[in-house]
Order: structure tokens, then sequence, then C-alpha cells
């Protein structure tokens, strides 16, 4: 598979936990080229495109596994959020450039 012209070869992985409420878990990249963001908690999570995420709004990720993929086909470049019903449940993520 051949990579996009502008890959760099940096990736960054990590997890954090939710608060009841709205949490930034990426910031706005221009060198994004590709991200994950998994519920690895039990309730269900809303990711929003956004600095803020509402309740109720967006894109549901389901608890055990719900994720949602960046990546050439499907860029974002903003920022990342997600609304969280129940405090430390964690949200796995990685980000590439």
């Amino acid at each position: 598979m051949a990579l996009p012209l502008d890959w760099k070869g940096k990736s960054r992985n990590s997890n954090i936990a939710s608060v009841v409420g709205s949490i930034l878990v990426l910031d706005a990249n221009p060198r994004r080229i590709g991200a994950s963001v998994v519920n690895d908690g039990t309730t269900i999570k809303y990711l929003c495109k956004a600095d803020i995420a509402v309740a109720n709004t967006g894109i549901p990720l389901y608890p055990n596994g719900g994720a949602y993929e960046i990546s050439f086909i499907n860029p974002y470049f903003g920022p990342l959020s997600v609304h969280c019903t129940v405090a430390a449940e964690n949200i796995a993520w990685t980000e590439d450039e």
C-alpha cells in the first residue's frame, strides 16, 4: 500500500480518562493524516468535531470499542472532543502525521 505523499512518519497514541461533560481529545492539527478515537468504557459517548462536545449530538461511540477513524479518505484537521456522562472511563486515541 502506498503512503500518502505528505506522510511524516510521526505517530502519537495515548488514552485519556473521561470526565462528566466535554473533554478535548485532540487539538486541531493541520498535519494530521490519520487518527482514531476509541471508547474503551462501558457507557455511550458522543464525539464532536469541535472544541466542546454536546450530549446526544455528534458521532456516537458505543461502549466497549466503539470508534471513529480519520484517514486520507476521510480527512479532518480540526479539534475532536467527546461528551461523557460517566467519569474515569478510558478514551483511547492515536494520531498520525
